[in-house]
């Protein structure tokens, strides 16, 4: 969960997620940076190349912005940043900022995975409903007819359980007729979604969060039954404090994600 931050720090704080090659890098880079011209490395289809937490100063109507780009999640054991890694690195960034003025959940366009519904939960699940989230939906290049309306034609019951603050469907290359229209969707994303959050909010710290992920992390080279992985999961998760049905079952979905993140049908 998160608090009201009491940091007297001007800068607003925005961080961006999602899995890997959803386009975090090429949104960073349609913002108007804040003194040195600064650059993200794009991300590419055959694995993301964002390996750590990355900090960019934008500005936008003279308010500087400290943008954050993170490690893609739905990568195996194999890739550049495993899934876990990617976790893990989210949350220690969330809880080592002073304030945390809105979350941008990035989504390609086209069908909503699980992966994407995982990440919009792990985000609540570490900042409660307190922190903005905010939707930005990438590669609609293709689509025809007008962009903006493709969250609204997405099924009642999805938008029930994803609740944005503000959302922005975006076009990605830059010949593309679009792509200024785009560049000015994510500034307003930024400046609509903070224009409320005061001085933000500081994400309060987890202790179990950190030891159930290594735990997990521990079990991903084991070969586990789906019996035996249900008990070991609930095991981690009493021992852990983690209370309710709902957390439990959101928690063995984080498992899931870590284990096989590309596999639709495993045990969890």
């Amino acid at each position: 969960m998160a608090s009201k931050s009491t940091s007297d720090s001007n800068l607003r704080t925005v961080v961006l997620f999602g899995t890997t090659g959803v386009g975090k890098s090429s949104i960073i880079n349609m913002l108007p940076s804040s003194g040195v011209k600064e650059h993200a490395v794009v991300e590419n289809a055959a694995g993301g190349v964002t390996k750590t937490c990355s900090k960019f100063c934008k500005e936008v109507e003279d308010q500087q912005y400290l943008v954050f780009d993170t490690p893609g999640t739905g990568e195996t054991e194999q890739g550049n940043v495993p899934t876990h890694t990617a976790i893990d690195l989210f949350y220690k960034l969330l809880i080592a900022q002073p304030r945390v003025d809105l979350v941008v959940l990035v989504m390609r366009a086209g069908r909503i995975t699980k992966m994407e519904e995982n990440n919009y939960n792990l985000i609540k699940i570490l900042c409660g409903d307190e922190v903005p989230v905010a939707l930005a939906v990438t590669h609609l290049d293709d689509e025809e007819g007008d962009i903006n309306t493709w969250w609204e034609r997405q099924p009642a019951a999805l938008k029930k359980h994803f609740k944005f603050c503000e959302h922005a469907c975006l076009v990605g290359l830059l010949e593309h007729p679009e792509y200024d229209a785009s560049k000015a969707k994510v500034e307003a994303l930024l400046t609509k979604g903070t224009a409320d959050t005061g001085n933000g909010w500081s994400v309060e710290k987890k202790p179990w969060f950190g030891m159930f992920l290594d735990s997990v992390k521990q079990l991903v080279s084991r070969d586990q039954s789906k019996e035996k992985l249900h008990a070991k999961l609930g095991k981690l998760l009493d021992e852990y404090g983690v209370d309710g049905k709902k957390a439990k079952s959101f928690m063995k979905k984080l498992a899931n994600m870590i284990i096989k993140p590309n596999d639709t049908n495993n045990p969890c």
